[in-house]
């Protein structure tokens, strides 16, 4: 017949023996050890957080990029002075987009979050541009 017996090695057990400050100098190294690691993840994430914000800029350039190059070529008047006076604050593309658009609002606002919205944004926004154009679903 096996039983099993949890043995808990506390404080109390290593003082009797004699062997306290043992328990204490590898309950402390543990501690290091662990805030140390603590410390590593926080700044991976820091950094993971850097790179997907740079990650989202440079999409924004380049699609206002390809917006605007897509206007020019659609003959549609240039709107560079609404995204000049707004791109300096935060959340203005989504005002931008009020603006110029009304409904888009929404689906540009949420496609940051959500990969599958992106798609959806770019179709709306074609579609406003130029109704009668053919709507190219291969752009992103």
């Amino acid at each position: 017949m096996r039983t099993r017996v949890l043995i808990r090695f506390t404080k109390l057990f290593w003082k009797d023996l004699g062997l306290a400050y043992v328990f204490e100098r590898v309950q402390r190294s543990a501690k290091k050890r662990r805030d140390a690691q603590l410390c590593d993840i926080g700044q991976q994430r820091l950094a993971d957080m850097e790179k997907h914000s740079l990650e989202l800029q440079r999409r924004e350039t380049s699609r206002q990029r390809w917006q605007a190059k897509e206007n020019r070529e659609a003959g549609v008047p240039d709107t560079q002075d609404v995204a000049d006076s707004s791109t300096s604050m935060p959340g203005s593309n989504e005002r931008m987009a009020y603006r110029i658009y009304g409904a888009t609002l929404l689906t540009w606002s949420l496609s940051f979050y959500d990969p599958q919205l992106i798609e959806a944004r770019r179709v709306t926004t074609a579609h406003l541009l130029t109704p009668h154009a053919p709507i190219r679903s291969n752009r992103y």
